[in-house]
């Protein structure tokens, strides 16, 4: 598949290196989120099922039935929910993590064996802007449909600082986005937002970063290749 990365004494085992570490990152993501949400899944199951056969609900008075329940299960609905907003929100970080990491090191190396005048450190932005920026503007690599799915990712990513530098509260304009993206609800104070049970968010975004490394990694090829000839 990589017949041309290894011009320019660019090592070829690279770019397959770096897709393996990251389709082995993303199937460690998914296994990790599966066993995870089997966990959630059967704390859930065992505290309905401790709801629907607890005798002591089953008062004619609405309100001993109401005081009774918050009392003695209250908490550990709450808790319940907590669960699932701790792990899902943290596998969401570790997500863009990962994005950005691999990018950087793409980059990095690509900087290293190109020897181009575009140095990392003179560009300016937040990370993901200035590791496109340098790929697509600097190097030159073609866009093609991996620029797609960046893009997604990009316009998601305030998700992850609202999470990381205000405890997931979110603006106006925000919530907007928000409201507009499959997979997430916005609490009924307005200013939070959780990832949905069905996962359907973080099932996206996965796959986004999936098929944005692999279209990346088919431009890079294709820019060796764009190399070798110019240098002919």
């Amino acid at each position: 598949m990589f017949d041309n990365a290894n011009y320019i004494d660019y090592n070829l085992s690279y770019l397959h290196s770096f897709e393996y570490s990251i389709q082995s990152s993303i199937g460690t993501l998914k296994k990790y989120i599966e066993e995870n949400e089997k966990w959630i899944k059967q704390f859930e199951n065992n505290l309905k099922e401790n709801i629907s056969n607890d005798s002591q609900l089953t008062s004619n008075d609405e309100l001993v039935n109401a005081s009774y329940y918050f009392n003695k299960y209250e908490l550990e609905v709450q808790l319940l929910q907590e669960f699932k907003n701790t792990h899902r929100f943290s596998v969401f970080i570790t997500m863009i993590t990962l994005f950005e990491g691999k990018l950087k090191s793409l980059c990095e190396i690509l900087e290293k064996k190109v020897q181009s005048k575009a140095k990392l450190k003179g560009i300016r932005g937040n990370h993901l802007q200035l590791y496109f920026q340098f790929l697509t503007e600097d190097l030159k690599i073609e866009k093609n449909d991996w620029v797609t799915h960046y893009n997604s990712i990009q316009n998601l990513k305030f998700l992850r600082n609202s999470l990381v530098h205000q405890e997931g509260l979110i603006t106006d304009d925000e919530r907007k986005i928000i409201e507009k993206t499959p997979g997430l609800t916005i609490h009924h104070s307005g200013q939070l937002f959780t990832i949905n049970d069905d996962l359907q968010f973080l099932t996206d975004f996965i796959n986004k970063i999936d098929l944005a490394f692999k279209g990346l990694i088919k431009s890079v090829d294709n820019y060796f290749k764009d190399f070798k000839t110019s240098a002919n």
